[in-house]
């Protein structure tokens, strides 16, 4: 676990974990799945969007899109 690992909520640190293990298994500009953006998406309602996508490495528009009420 690096420094930045401790500055941050356990739960983050364990999805940051997640996004670690998927990303090192697939190519660079491959989807993310939903499940992951799940985890974000939970974890910014939660401690907020700037510090879920700077420590997830998401987009930042993304992540604020997903986070918006679908309209119905």
């Amino acid at each position: 676990m690096d420094k930045r690992n401790k500055e941050i909520p356990a739960d983050l640190a364990e999805v940051l974990e997640r996004f670690r293990l998927w990303r090192s298994e697939h190519e660079p500009r491959t989807r993310i799945p939903g499940e992951l953006w799940q985890l974000a998406i939970e974890l910014a309602r939660k401690y907020g969007n700037n510090l879920v996508y700077k420590t997830l490495l998401l987009d930042r528009k993304s992540l604020k899109k997903r986070l918006e009420p679908e309209s119905v």
